[in-house]
C-alpha cells in the first residue's frame, strides 16, 4: 500500500479519482496549474482521500506553496499522465519530484513526444528546435540520471488513432499548441510556429507519405465535401463498431462479419441510428458481395479491423476487396496477431509430427503475405508497428477438444511466468506475451 500518492497535472481529476479507487493508498495529492481544474476536480470527482492542489510546478523549490513542501521526502508514488512534456525545464521538474519523494519511491508518467517533423522537410526548412525522438527521450534520460533516478522501465510507443474530420480540426491546433514549452515568449511561438499547419498535418496523419506535401492542412480544409464512411471489419456483436460511432462520429459506419450470431447480435444490443451491420466473408469475390457494401466503393475513409485478419487465408482477395472500398484519402488501420513459434518448446520427436500435422506458418509468411497483397491491390504506403502487449490466460484456457500436446506448445510459447497467487476458482494466472502487428496502410 502506499502511503501519499502524488498525482502531477490531475487536469479534471478524472483519472486522479481512478486512480484512487484501483490502487491501495492512504492520501492522494492531486496537483495541477489551472485553478478552474482543481475546483473542477473538488466539486465532480473528489473522495475522501482526495486532497485537490493549484500549484504550478516550474517554478523553483522555494516558490513552492507551503501545502507542497510539507510533502518533502513523504511521496511513494508519482502518478503523471500526459503532462510531463508540458514542462520546458525537464531537469528542474525531475529535482522537485526527487525532493517529493520518500526514500525507495517512484514515478510513473506518461508523456508525449513531439513527433520528428523535420524528416520530411528538406534541410533548409528544418527546425532547430525540434528534436527527434531519439534526442527527446535522451533529454529525459539525461535529466533522470541526473537527478539520481534509477530507470526502471523507460519506452517508447507509437500509437495509431483513427480520428474523425471534426476531430482533426479540433485536434491540430491543441497539438500544435503543446510546443510553447518550447519557447520563452508568446511571440517566438507565434513566430516560429507560423505555417506549421501543414508540417503538423501532414506527419501525423498521413506518415506512410515519402514527400512532404507543403499544402496538406489547406487541401484538408477546402474538401469539404468528404462523405465519412467508417467499416469496421471482424465487428463480432458491434461493441466497437458502436464505440467507433460515438467516438469518431462519421456520417456512416458499417460493421461486417462473416458470423450469423455475431451480426445478430450487433443488431440486437449495438444498433444506432448511422449504423449498419452485414453478414459477410471479405474474402469472397467482389461480385459476390452484399449490393449495399458495393455501393461504398471508393467511399470508405477508415477500415478499421482489430484481432481478425490472422483468420483470413485469402489475403490477395481481401485487399483487393478494401481496395475497392477505400477512398482515394481513405486508410486501413488493422492488427494482425501472431502466435509466436509455437514449436520451439517441442522436443525433436514431436516438431516433425507437429509440423506434418499443423504446418504452422511462420512470421515472415503470415506478415509477408499482407504486405504483398496490399501492393498488389495498389495500396503501396504501408507502415508497420510490431509490439508485444501482455494478456492473462488460467492454466486451463483453451478449447477441450485441442490437442493436449499443441495446447502445452502455445501456452508455453505465450507463458513469461506464473503470477504468484491464485484465483478464486483455485486456477494459477499466467501472463501472457502476445505479438502483434499493426498496419497502416493507404494509397
Amino acid at each position: 500500500d502506499y502511503n501519499i500518492i502524488v498525482d502531477l497535472g490531475s487536469g479534471d481529476g478524472g483519472i486522479t479519482k481512478l486512480l484512487a479507487t484501483r490502487v491501495p493508498h492512504k492520501r492522494v495529492i492531486a496537483i495541477d496549474a489551472n485553478p478552474a481544474m482543481t475546483a473542477y476536480g473538488q466539486s465532480v470527482n473528489s473522495l475522501s482521500t482526495i486532497e485537490y492542489i493549484t500549484q504550478d510546478m516550474s517554478v523553483s523549490w522555494p516558490e513552492l506553496s507551503d501545502d507542497i513542501r510539507r510533502l518533502e521526502s513523504k511521496v511513494d508514488l508519482i502518478f503523471s499522465n500526459f503532462c510531463f512534456h508540458y514542462f520546458n525545464d525537464k531537469s528542474q521538474l525531475l529535482s522537485q519530484c526527487r525532493q517529493l519523494l520518500a526514500t525507495g519511491g517512484c514515478i510513473h508518467a506518461v508523456c508525449i513526444l513531439h513527433y520528428d517533423l523535420n524528416h520530411k522537410l528538406p534541410a533548409n526548412a528544418r527546425k532547430e528546435w525540434c528534436l527527434s525522438i531519439d534526442q527527446q527521450m535522451d533529454v529525459w534520460r539525461r535529466a533522470l540520471e541526473g537527478n539520481g533516478f534509477a530507470i526502471d522501465v523507460f519506452e517508447c510507443k507509437d500509437e495509431t488513432y483513427p480520428m474523425s474530420r471534426q476531430q482533426i480540426i479540433a485536434v491540430l491546433p491543441v497539438t500544435i499548441a503543446t510546443l510553447k514549452s518550447k519557447f520563452e515568449t508568446n511571440e517566438q511561438f507565434v513566430s516560429e510556429t507560423r505555417g506549421l499547419e501543414d508540417i503538423m498535418f501532414d506527419v501525423l496523419c498521413n506518415p506512410v507519405a515519402d514527400r512532404h506535401n507543403p499544402n496538406a492542412w489547406t487541401q484538408f480544409l477546402a474538401n469539404k465535401d468528404v462523405n465519412e464512411v467508417v467499416i469496421h471489419i471482424g465487428c463480432g456483436p458491434g461493441n466497437t463498431a458502436k464505440l467507433l460511432a460515438k467516438e469518431l462520429n462519421p456520417e456512416h459506419i458499417v460493421g461486417i462479419d462473416i458470423n450469423p450470431n455475431m451480426i445478430a447480435s450487433a443488431k440486437q444490443h449495438n444498433a444506432m441510428a448511422n449504423t449498419d451491420y452485414y453478414i459477410q466473408d471479405i474474402t469472397h469475390e467482389w461480385s459476390q458481395w452484399d449490393k449495399s457494401l458495393q455501393k461504398l466503393a471508393g467511399k470508405v475513409s477508415v477500415i478499421y479491423s482489430n484481432f481478425t485478419m490472422h483468420w483470413v487465408r485469402e489475403s490477395d482477395t481481401a485487399a483487393q476487396n478494401m481496395a475497392k472500398l477505400l477512398s482515394n484519402d481513405g486508410i486501413i488501420v488493422m492488427d494482425i496477431l501472431y502466435c509466436g513459434h509455437i514449436y520451439g518448446t517441442a522436443g525433436a520427436d514431436k516438431r516433425a509430427e507437429l509440423e506434418r500435422q499443423l504446418r504452422y506458418p511462420s512470421e515472415q509468411r503470415v506478415v509477408g503475405q499482407w504486405v504483398t497483397a496490399f501492393k498488389s491491390a495498389g495500396l503501396n504506403r504501408i507502415h508497420i508497428k510490431y509490439w508485444e502487449p501482455k494478456s492473462f490466460l488460467t492454466d486451463s484456457a483453451g478449447a477441450e477438444e485441442m490437442n493436449a500436446v499443441l495446447r502445452e506448445l502455445i501456452v508455453k510459447s505465450f507463458e513469461t511466468r506464473m503470477m504468484s497467487k491464485t484465483l478464486f476458482n483455485g486456477k494459477d494466472l499466467i501472463e501472457c506475451n502476445r505479438e502483434l502487428w499493426n498496419f497502416v496502410i493507404s494509397k
